[in-house]
């Protein structure tokens, strides 16, 4: 005996194409690239991953003595939703052989309580999705007829009665709910996995004939002369898309989706489509200026890296708590659209380490405006990036005594990022070192005449404050990868804690400074690079 269950509420099971009524419960299967399933699944199942969680390290007194260490706690983010109705199903695929050899690298996952559409992943993470559809539907057999196919010997029969089974209730809910006529409608039918797709055909054929009872004998013979759906390989020309994800002999997903809902909203936005969003126009090294004969506007990014910074500021979750930390009150559904980005860092400077060729400088810029943005490295800065306004480009290296007496000037930061291809541990003594030099030159009595008009005080950061620095490790296996980010725990806490202490040193306008951080693996990072975030500010 076979169960059906709806996925969707009754107030929003209906054939209405507003695919906005379902951002409540989003349930789809994706056909993804291997190497990025982890990533997507993580991105449309956070709550299911610590990673959507901020790790509370410690505060600091303003006498730069820790008051906490609690390495271990978890603060929740403001839209963290209880995830027990939220999964993620990895469907088995055999090896795909001839025409379809190019699928052998994916992953099928079956997504169920999804926090947002897959429509809505950055580009980066979107062109590495080859399908999706959207489920609204689930077909499960009793304890009893679980029992009875679960050996190999009745496979076939197993996959042959759900599937006669999904047939029957998908037909009904296309004829009663999506008025769907045989007459002048057509259909497209995916099914997963492949092999299915003749039997799960004709299943519904048989189920459209009115023909299923009375005819069907168990023989595959029996399927013959039975057209009664007009079919189509276009999701375009179809009037609704029907797709059954098979996950074992017992349990079956599907959807019914209209054509705009499976396509314009959903099939359009991935793949190529989404490659399509990634444009970069690269730079000469050694003059900056664009390789592209024309005059490309400031805003094209000028290397991929751009897309690193550009995912950190558009993460709900992110913005949310820095928005938090901001004494910004808001509303806990807002998504990431809706939060005043503009506003979040530009209450101080931003400095950008190991800058060349000037991607995260331009996210720092057009995305977040900040006013005043120091972008440090011996390389050329792209010209169009270099006479941005407020952008100024230190060419030496970050421990330098011009540079120092540069960001002196110009302190306090609201923004500390660094993407430089240099051995972690060496990137934070560098960055700390460098920190505390300017912040001995603030100390001075002859300090430099500061010509930042943000601060009048000699501070050096601006709460709060907020760290990106990408972590690049050498690759040799996934495990190796494992090894080298949990030494390196320690070292970023130990990191933290001295860019608490430098900023309670001096002109500190908070009595207690809290830390959090996590470690994202973002979609524009490596397989062996990660990317840490910070926030550090009030409690």
């Amino acid at each position: 005996m076979y169960l059906h269950k709806s996925l969707l509420p009754a107030t929003l099971s209906s054939a209405s194409g507003d695919s906005d009524n379902y951002s409540l419960h989003n349930h789809y299967a994706l056909l993804c690239h291997k190497n990025e399933a982890e990533r997507i699944r993580d991105s449309l199942l956070p709550c299911l991953e610590q990673d959507s969680h901020w790790i509370n390290v410690f505060s600091v007194n303003d006498h730069g003595h820790d008051t906490k260490l609690d390495h271990g706690c978890v603060w929740s983010s403001p839209d963290a939703i209880d995830s027990t109705a939220r999964k993620c199903t990895i469907v088995p695929l055999p090896d795909e052989k001839g025409r379809r050899k190019s699928r052998q690298g994916y992953s099928l996952m079956v997504i169920i309580g999804a926090h947002m559409s897959p429509a809505r992943l950055p580009p980066m993470a979107r062109r590495q999705i080859s399908w999706a559809c959207r489920l609204t539907h689930e077909t499960y057999a009793d304890e009893n007829s679980v029992l009875s196919v679960s050996d190999e010997h009745n496979e076939s029969s197993g996959v042959s009665s759900i599937l006669i089974c999904v047939a029957m209730e998908a037909w009904e809910q296309l004829v009663t709910v999506h008025a769907f006529s045989t007459e002048n409608c057509m259909l497209r039918l995916d099914v997963h996995p492949k092999r299915f797709h003749s039997e799960a055909c004709n299943a519904l054929q048989l189920a459209a004939s009115g023909s299923l009872h009375s005819n069907f004998t168990g023989h595959r013979n029996a399927y013959e002369h039975y057209e009664a759906i007009k079919l189509t390989h276009s999701a375009k020309n179809a009037r609704n898309i029907l797709s059954i994800i098979l996950c074992s002999t017992h349990q079956v997903y599907w959807g019914i989706s209209t054509s705009k809902q499976h396509w314009d909203d959903l099939n359009q936005t991935i793949n190529d489509h989404a490659s399509k969003e990634l444009v970069l126009v690269t730079t000469d090294s050694v003059t900056g200026l664009d390789v592209a004969d024309q005059d490309v506007p400031y805003e094209i990014p000028v290397s991929r890296a751009y897309y690193k910074l550009f995912q950190v500021f558009e993460d709900g979750n992110i913005l949310h708590s820095i928005s938090q930390m901001n004494g910004f009150s808001l509303n806990k559904s807002m998504n990431a659209v809706e939060i005043p980005i503009d506003k979040l860092m530009s209450h101080g400077s931003g400095l950008d380490i190991g800058a060349s060729p000037g991607g995260w400088t331009q996210v720092m810029h057009a995305k977040l405006k900040i006013p005043t943005i120091i972008a440090v490295d011996p390389g050329v800065l792209a010209h169009r990036v270099a006479t941005l306004p407020g952008v100024h480009h230190c060419r030496n290296d970050i421990s330098s005594e011009e540079t120092i007496q540069y960001m002196a000037q110009h302190a306090p930061f609201s923004l500390v990022v660094c993407d430089a291809c240099v051995d972690v541990k060496i990137v934070f003594e560098k960055i700390c070192g460098a920190l505390a030099e300017v912040l001995s030159l603030l100390q001075r009595p002859d300090n430099l005449p500061k010509q930042n008009s943000l601060d009048s005080d000699c501070c050096l950061f601006s709460w709060p404050l907020c760290l990106v620095v990408t972590l690049k490790f050498p690759f040799k296996t996934n495990g190796s990868i494992d090894r080298h980010l949990g030494g390196s725990i320690p070292i970023i806490i130990d990191f933290l804690m001295r860019i608490s202490q430098l900023g309670c040193k001096h002109g500190s306008k908070t009595s207690n400074i809290q830390v959090r951080y996590k470690i994202c693996h973002l979609f524009a990072n490596s397989v062996s690079e990660r990317t840490v975030i910070a926030l550090l500010g009030p409690p």
